[in-house]
Parts: structure tokens; C-alpha cells; sequence
């Protein structure tokens, strides 16, 4: 292909959507950032850039290697998109923050780590809850069987139903083709924002069947043996989501994404502009 595709999940029946997709041909120029935690993918003209937070070094290493092999391969035709890799503009803006904040000068400036973290700030959180409120992992809900789930409708506006083995571990919902298949076709996140709930199904027709509310796609519909069946999965994941829910008069510990900056006299967390 001679393309780079930009994807995020999506439903059962189409598992990834395309956000954007780049053309080889496209590619001008290539900035890696700081202490390579970001790539920068620059359109000619500029037209269209894209900013991927790797946070990683070795991951932005491996996803350049990875491009210039795909392009070498692919439609590309040399000279291959410059990699700038000096982050000069980076640099500088970084060393004026820490001196300004220091109060030292730029040139007395030394930095000995930067990075892309997530930063939980213990001062905001509220008290402390009973010890009841926590689920250890080998308390968490673990089931698994086959169910049937609606897969789409016909031309004729029938319901088509296929079915699939799915498990429920450690707060995630899999849903895969078979049960010998190793890669699921869905993958929900039950205690986090990607559900919001599970409830008995009356927009269709066939019997015991139930939904998961999930919050950047269509519901997914599915329908158990019988009703007590039904019920024993509504049941568990229900408590699978409530698992997530913060206790009333609690406020959630803040997980905020920022920049890790390590000087010889202090460390910071800090936002770019």
C-alpha cells in the first residue's frame, strides 16, 4: 500500500476506522521532537501535519525504521522525506521555562531527563475509602461463553445474527469470532469511559437479548440461550461497570497527561504551549 493510515477502534463488524489517511507521496519532511517522545509528520506545502506522541524513544526509532522500509517498499520514489531530529526550537523554549523558573540563567541550564508522562496529583484527591470500596484482582468478575450478537440486517431489513465466544476478565469485555481465535473482534474497557452500562434489548425481536451502552460506537447487541443466561451476564457486567464508578462524596484522583523535566536543582511537571 502507499498509504499511512491513522485509525481508532471501532465496532464489532468494522473493528478500526480510518481517522485520516497520508500518501507517501504526501510526506515533506519528518520532526522528531525532544528526547524523541513525538513525531510530526509534515504534508508538502504544510498543508496537513500530524503530531503522534510516541512518549517512547525506542517506539519512535522502531516507527521510523518501520516507515522508510514501508515507503522503500511501497509507491515512494527517492529522495525519501528528510528526518529532522535537532529539536532546536524545542530545546531553547525548554531551557528559557527551566532558567525562568530557577531563576538562573540559560546557559547554567542543565537537563538530565524530559519526557511524556501522566501525572497523578495526590493533593486533589478526596478522602481516603473504606477498604470495601477496593476489588482486588482475583476478585475480579470472570466469565465466559458463546452468545449470538447482531451483526447488521440484510437488504430485505432482516436481522443478521452470528455468534461468538466472549470472556469478561480483569474489568475487559473480548468478544471474539471463535473460541480457538486469539484476536477479538471487540475489546471494551468495562470499568473506564468505553461503556456506560448494560440493560435488557427491545429494539429487536429475538428473544433474550441484551446491550452494551458504549460511548464512541454503536450499541452492541446480543442475545444468551435462555433468561437465565441473560440475566447472569447482565448481572456481571453490570458490576463490571460499577467497578469503575467512583464512591458518592468521592472525587477521582486526577490523572493528568504533561512533561517530565529533570534539572540538577529541581523537577518539573509542565504543559507546552
Amino acid at each position: 500500500d502507499c498509504y499511512m493510515y491513522l485509525i481508532r477502534k471501532g465496532a464489532a463488524e468494522k473493528p478500526y476506522m480510518v481517522e485520516e489517511a497520508v500518501s507517501y507521496s504526501e510526506l515533506d519532511y519528518i520532526s522528531v521532537g525532544l528526547d524523541q517522545q513525538t513525531v510530526t509528520l509534515v504534508c508538502t506545502n504544510r498543508r496537513k501535519q500530524f503530531l503522534l506522541d510516541t512518549a517512547d524513544a525506542t517506539l519512535t526509532e522502531f516507527f521510523l525504521t518501520c516507515l522508510k522500509s514501508a515507503m522503500i517498499k511501497g509507491c515512494r520514489e527517492p529522495p525519501y522525506p528528510s528526518i529532522l531530529t535537532d529539536a532546536t526550537m524545542e530545546k531553547l523554549a525548554l531551557a528559557k521555562f527551566v532558567a525562568q523558573e530557577s531563576k538562573r540563567e540559560i546557559s547554567e541550564v542543565v537537563v538530565h531527563f524530559y519526557g511524556l508522562v501522566h501525572w497523578e496529583d495526590p493533593t486533589d484527591e478526596g478522602p481516603v475509602p473504606p477498604s470495601s470500596h477496593y476489588v482486588s484482582t482475583e476478585n475480579r468478575i470472570v466469565k465466559e461463553g458463546v452468545l449470538n450478537y447482531k451483526a447488521g440486517t440484510n437488504y430485505l431489513g432482516k436481522e443478521i445474527w452470528k455468534p461468538c465466544f466472549v470472556v469478561l476478565s480483569k474489568g475487559i469485555f473480548y468478544q471474539y469470532p471463535d473460541r480457538t481465535d486469539i484476536t477479538p473482534l471487540l475489546s471494551v474497557n468495562m470499568s473506564g469511559e468505553q461503556c456506560s452500562g448494560c440493560q435488557r434489548s427491545s429494539a429487536t425481536d429475538r428473544p433474550h437479548s441484551f446491550q452494551l451502552t458504549l460511548t464512541e460506537r454503536p450499541f452492541l447487541e446480543l442475545s444468551a440461550e435462555n433468561e437465565e443466561e441473560m440475566a447472569g451476564w447482565i448481572q456481571c457486567l453490570c458490576q463490571a461497570v460499577s467497578q469503575g464508578v467512583i464512591p458518592q462524596g468521592m472525587a477521582p484522583a486526577p490523572c493528568v497527561p504533561c512533561c517530565l523535566v529533570l534539572t540538577e536543582q529541581k523537577l518539573f511537571t509542565c504543559h507546552e504551549d
